[in-house]
């Protein structure tokens, strides 16, 4: 319950949080606009960023995170 409290808070009630398996190898990959305006934002709520942000090809950028129970999640930013 805390996670969907967490993500609820970063992305709004909106946000809607599937429930997956419980697998230490699946890492959600949620499109932002803009990672930047949600890195401190992460932060604030307890997570800690686990992998800087990257450029990809196709003018896209990754970062990853984890939620404060430690669950990895990253963020994928497409340039538009």
């Amino acid at each position: 319950m805390r996670d969907i409290i967490f993500y609820k808070k970063l992305f709004g009630d909106q946000f809607k949080f599937m429930k997956m398996e419980e697998k230490n190898d699946i890492v959600r990959i949620i499109d932002v606009p803009h990672i930047n305006d949600f890195e401190q934002r992460i932060l604030q709520l307890g997570g800690n960023l686990t992998v800087p942000t990257v450029e990809l090809k196709d003018n896209q950028k990754i970062a990853y995170f984890s939620d404060p129970d430690g669950c990895i999640f990253a963020l994928l930013e497409h340039d538009r």
